[in-house]
């Protein structure tokens, strides 16, 4: 969560001209369950105002969905295989 709350403060970013990607965490067979629940029940509560987390986290549950994600924020396609 510290790198969510550096990237909010835009601690990041300073002297560099690229944008920060969101942190990821892939939640491979549900470890990382208790974190998504965190996260709503904090948005529930009123810790953290609804659509907050979004620019700054991103939970995947494959590869496939990292690349996905990765790609959305570069903004390009994975070639197709040779």
């Amino acid at each position: 969560f510290e790198v969510v709350c550096l990237s909010q403060l835009q601690r990041l970013q300073k002297g560099s001209a690229h944008p920060t990607p969101p942190a990821l965490l892939v939640n491979y067979n549900g470890c990382y369950d208790g974190v998504a629940q965190l996260v709503a029940d904090a948005q529930r509560f009123g810790y953290v105002a609804e659509g907050e987390c979004e620019p700054h986290f991103t939970m995947c549950t494959s590869n496939d969905d990292v690349i996905a994600a990765l790609e959305a924020f570069y903004g390009v396609r994975e070639a197709p295989p040779a």
